[in-house]
């Protein structure tokens, strides 16, 4: 599916535009139920531009975005050399974050950004990706089944002493 969107890799001078991005699709995902206390802090913790530079300066994280017309609509962060809890093979990628805005989604660019990733990455050698995804999250593990990732175990995130159920998905190159 062509999206007219451009796939490009992340900068510097992206910084804000991600951390406003990562606030909003975070919030729309997670924070259905309303905004707590819990839930602000841990927002505003995550997503700053500072946080976002550091990620973006770090040799061992890589970010790809996807952007029309000075627009930016979902990026992928990906960090480089992590195994998963489940199986830890080594040479694994992590998607620490795969976020497209809601008013974006099912339009090719979630497969977008995981195909331009995962084309480089593969040409640098390493050998496959994994991530966690919310058992509350249908339509991202029907995305990421539909993009053939296997489920390989179950892992936590926890939020002021809150678990939260997250399904560890594999996918080898």
């Amino acid at each position: 599916m062509s999206t007219g969107w451009h796939i490009r890799p992340a900068t510097l001078a992206d910084a804000p535009v991600l951390a406003a991005l990562g606030m909003q699709v975070w919030l729309e995902r997670y924070a259905q139920e309303g905004i707590r206390p819990v839930i602000a802090e841990y927002v505003l913790q995550t997503f700053t531009e500072a946080q976002l530079q550091h990620a973006l300066r770090d040799p061992h994280q890589r970010f790809w975005l996807a952007e029309q017309q000075g627009h930016v609509a979902g990026f992928i962060q990906l960090g480089l050399g992590r195994p998963d809890p489940i199986r830890q093979l080594p040479q694994q990628v992590e998607v620490d974050r795969l976020y497209v805005q809601a008013c974006q989604t099912r339009q090719g660019l979630g497969p977008a950004l995981l195909g331009a990733a995962r084309e480089v990455l593969q040409a640098e050698g390493w050998q496959g990706c994994w991530l966690t995804v919310w058992q509350g999250n249908p339509d991202a593990i029907r995305f990421y089944q539909r993009e053939q990732f296997q489920a390989v175990g179950v892992t936590w995130f926890e939020l002021e002493q809150e678990r939260h159920e997250n399904q560890v998905l594999t996918q080898d190159w």
